[in-house]
């Protein structure tokens, strides 16, 4: 626990709750992800089936992480934020990035290929990467 690769991940500003928290954060975005998703995605919307951590993992990006570790009295509500609003942003930014998704790449057929290639993540993010794909 005390070696330089836990360090990096737990250090003394993290505490036992902030993970609580963001464990509780991504199992509440991962769960919108799947209602969304639906039994059958087609086309595009198969990006929330096959990349549902990328979804979450931009959801929690919005939260107020800032506030992640504070515990004081002035602290937000970590409890009414992630189980409130957030909820209703992680539709919001699946949407989106099913948007990007259908701006980057046009074509759905070959998505199982694609899937497993980086750039295609990092155009999804980024949209100022993206580059014409055949």
């Amino acid at each position: 626990m005390g070696g330089p690769e836990y360090r990096t991940l737990i250090h003394e500003d993290v505490h036992s709750f902030s993970v609580q928290r963001a464990v509780e954060a991504r199992e509440v975005a991962l769960k919108v992800v799947k209602g969304l998703c639906g039994s059958s995605p087609v086309g595009h919307q198969r990006l929330l089936r096959y990349a549902p951590e990328l979804v979450a993992w931009a959801a929690c990006r919005k939260l107020p992480l800032d506030q992640l570790h504070r515990s004081d009295r002035h602290a937000v509500d970590w409890s009414r934020e992630v189980h409130g609003p957030f909820a209703g942003n992680v539709a919001e930014v699946a949407h989106d990035l099913v948007e990007r998704y259908k701006r980057v790449r046009k074509d759905t057929k070959v998505f199982f290929h694609e899937a497993k290639q980086l750039d295609v993540w990092l155009d999804i993010l980024d949209p100022s990467r993206i580059r014409r794909h055949p």
